[in-house]
């Protein structure tokens, strides 16, 4: 009987044990909605570490980078998701009109990436291209973006940007994020130009409050 008691006792401290390292984002495990969102990016985008600022060999005539700053390349153009994701194509105007910011802007092609809901509300993950029209460029501006969409009673409740390349004639400008099934999205975003590329700043955001 004492060994039975011993054996109990350690089972459930071990059990214990697991539950307490167990990293849950901080969320309620007891959440239902705790599996709401799908997930989006690679997952190793908030552990990766990036330098202030790296040098990118553009021309065959320039310096050749360093071994730091070829790391912090590769370490962004692994974590550069967008072109593996795919969706359906979809004609929906009311898509076209929630993704735009400005009346300078033209939705090119709108790609459903997929769906789920939370509570009462129903979320649409959309792959998009759109052409920004500035007078002060000769070419105008492109933009990929990925965008969570969030609608209560067919309405746009909410917009969430996952992703964001915006490529001008000499620069671009990026966030990537990582969107995991917690509802946890992590960005990271860059300045890219001729010189290098400048890491501006990272954001987490928890969905389950925001959307509430």
């Amino acid at each position: 009987m004492k060994s039975y008691l011993i054996i109990t006792l350690a089972t459930f401290s071990i059990a214990c044990t697991k539950i307490k390292n167990n990293p849950s984002e901080n969320i309620n495990i007891t959440n239902k909605n705790i599996y709401s969102f799908k997930e989006i990016g690679n997952s190793l985008l908030p552990s990766t570490k990036f330098a202030k600022k790296w040098y990118v060999q553009i021309y065959n005539e320039s310096d050749p980078m360093s071994k730091s700053d070829s790391l912090n390349q590769k370490q962004l153009e692994n974590l550069d998701f967008f072109d593996s994701i795919t969706g359906k194509k979809v004609i929906n105007k009311q898509f076209e009109s929630d993704l735009l910011y400005t009346t300078k802007e033209k939705i090119d092609s709108v790609f459903q990436i997929g769906t789920s809901n939370f509570e009462n509300k129903k979320l649409y993950y959309i792959k998009s291209y759109k052409t920004i029209y500035q007078k002060e460029y000769d070419f105008p501006p492109t933009e990929k973006r990925i965008d969570l969409l969030v609608y209560e009673d067919n309405k746009l409740f909410k917009k969430i940007n996952i992703y964001s390349a915006v490529s001008y004639p000499f620069a671009k400008k990026l966030t990537i994020g990582y969107l995991n099934k917690f509802g946890i999205l992590y960005t990271k975003s860059f300045s890219i130009d001729e010189e290098g590329v400048v890491f501006l700043n990272e954001q987490q955001q928890n969905l389950n409050k925001s959307l509430k």
